[in-house]
């Protein structure tokens, strides 16, 4: 049997204040979800979603310092459903990976009397993975159309707590892990809803 549903998740990156640098209030996360059910209480679960962001690199809160982020996060997890119904009907919780393509656009203010170089630091396109946990549940509205309600957590391979270093690349540290908090905190609490339907 297979679930398709669009969904709409928040964000809420405004943790990133704990690491000193200003960022985003909320995110919005627009997704596509496709969900094949492999045993009568169990189904592979997979979706992307995407992200526009910014992340304050320097801790400072200059312009010349905040990078205009997008995200494209695609995850693979499997689920377990709890209740008496059969998959893909009622409460689940998941497992699996995510891989975020990370793509950095500076500003235009960037680009006025930049301290340094960041191309030099920050490639363009980067990618991270993560650890994907999920939890949510499924109304079914009729036979084929559902109401998905859905918390996903993501902690991301990257260090954001890299520590600094007394030499010529402590720039280019503070810049890097101040990036990977961002990357971090934005994909790591998604609340959301979404809607479906079962196609047959």
């Amino acid at each position: 049997r297979l679930a398709l549903s669009a969904n709409m998740g928040i964000g809420v990156p405004v943790l990133g204040y704990l690491f000193d640098h200003s960022c985003a209030k909320v995110d919005f996360h627009p997704g596509l979800n496709a969900e094949f059910v492999t045993a009568k209480k169990q189904s592979l679960s997979l979706y992307a979603d995407y992200n526009a962001t910014f992340f304050d690199i320097n801790g400072v809160n200059d312009p010349r310092w905040i990078l205009n982020v997008s995200m494209l996060n695609t995850a693979l997890s499997y689920r377990w459903y709890t209740a008496r119904t059969a998959a893909p009907n009622g409460p689940y919780f998941g497992l699996g990976v995510m891989v975020s393509m990370v793509s950095v656009a500076p500003n235009e203010l960037n680009f006025l009397n930049r301290m340094v170089d960041l191309d030099n630091y920050i490639d363009e396109k980067q990618f991270r993975y993560g650890l994907h946990l999920e939890t949510g549940r499924n109304f079914m509205l009729t036979d084929r159309v559902f109401l998905n309600l859905f918390t996903r957590y993501t902690f991301t391979f990257a260090n954001p707590f890299e520590p600094f270093t007394l030499s010529d690349e402590i720039v280019r540290t503070k810049a890097l892990r101040s990036f990977n908090a961002g990357v971090w905190l934005s994909n790591f609490m998604v609340f959301g809803v979404g809607i479906g339907f079962l196609p047959f």
